[in-house]
Formats: structure tokens, sequence, C-alpha cells
């Protein structure tokens, strides 16, 4: 099993941002672009003044104040699962940490009391707790009423978080660019579906492998 083979095959994945490829430095060590390797979604792209920092390890540190990435918008109606590999360096009540272009979609947001972060596509009600200053694989399936939300491949919470469509991926940051988050990123899948308990489990079990996260 590798899991290049496997999102590549059944058609499902529209973007898959990979720890260490595709990063563009700009000369300066902030990345300009990070290449989409399978899907139809396009490169994650920054403005000069809204770079996050390449670290030694090839993760991106989004500084909390100005930077953000995105795509440019295309076809992403829900059902959607997102897989995140990532730390939250400082906790902010209502930073971003990725979502959709379109307003209120596909969302992992810091919000509440530390260290709350809330799967969010319109209806705010199922949450997780990862621990700042470490890593962790956050995942969720946004498909309005039969929504779940799971951290490192434990039990998930389920409910109804809306069903906006995300157009989109938006990340370090609220489309618009406010509300941006502290946070170091190193991996980023997208997929138009909703994918099983057991898909979960596989594809959070290679990037536990690779990652070494908890």
């Amino acid at each position: 099993f590798t899991l290049q083979r496997f999102l590549s095959s059944d058609g499902n994945t529209v973007a898959w941002y990979r720890w260490q490829i595709g990063q563009t430095n700009d000369g300066a060590g902030l990345c300009s672009s990070w290449a989409n390797q399978i899907g139809i979604a396009g490169a994650l792209t920054a403005a000069t003044t809204a770079r996050p920092t390449i670290q030694a390890d090839g993760s991106l540190l989004f500084d909390g104040t100005a930077n953000i990435m995105q795509t440019a918008g295309f076809t992403l109606s829900q059902p959607q699962t997102l897989y995140l590999v990532y730390k939250s360096i400082s906790f902010t009540n209502t930073d971003w940490i990725v979502n959709g272009i379109t307003l209120d979609s596909m969302a992992f947001l810091q919000n509440g009391a530390s260290p709350t972060v809330s799967a969010y596509a319109g209806v705010n009600t199922i949450h997780q707790l990862p621990s700042v200053g470490n890593y962790h694989i956050e995942y969720a399936v946004f498909n309005g009423a039969s929504s779940s939300h799971n951290l490192d491949g434990g039990t998930a919470t389920t409910g109804d978080i809306g069903a906006t469509a995300a157009g989109g991926i938006v990340l370090g940051a609220k489309t618009g660019a406010t509300n941006f988050s502290n946070i170091q990123a190193n991996e980023l899948i997208v997929r138009s579906v909703a994918d099983n308990a057991a898909t979960q489990a596989l594809i959070q079990s290679y990037l536990k492998a690779i990652h070494g996260t908890p």
C-alpha cells in the first residue's frame, strides 16, 4: 500500500499538498506557492506580504498576523473529507486554521476555550481538543447532518455542521484574509467524498507513520 496510489486510484481526491514537496521558495525563505500533487485543485498561493515561512523540516509556519494561502476557486461541494497534519503554535478564539473559499465552509477553527477546534460549515456543533504546541492529525467529514470530526484516530464527534459548499481551499486564515492562525502545517488532503471509517483510518495511519504524530 502507498497513499499516493490509493489517493490517485479512486478519483475522489481533489487536493494533496504534501510535506516537503512542491513548495516554491521566493528566495527569502518564504513560500509563494505549494503545488497540488493530485486532483483538480490548483496550487495554494500567497501574495508577497502574506507568505508563510518554510521551516527546516519542510513545514510551513503561519504567523497568526498576515499569512494566508489559497487556491483559485473551483467546484467543491459537500460531501468532503479534509485531513490536516499541523500544530497550533498559539490559541486565539475565532482564529481559522483551514476553510473553503466560500465563507463559513469546510473549516477548522479555534473556537471557545483553548484548545477547542471546531469543524464548521455554517453550524457549530462538533469539536476536538488538539493540544497547543504538538502535532496532530485532524480530519473531518463535511456532510451536513451526517458529519464527523476526528483527532489522531480517536473517537469521532458527530453532528450537523452545515452544508455550505467550499468552492476552494484557504489555509492559515479565514476567507477574506481575517482571523489569521498561528500554526505550523505539514500536509493537507481534501477529498470530494464522505470517507468511511475504514478509509479514514487507512489515511490517518499512513500520515501517522510519516509524521510521527500521536
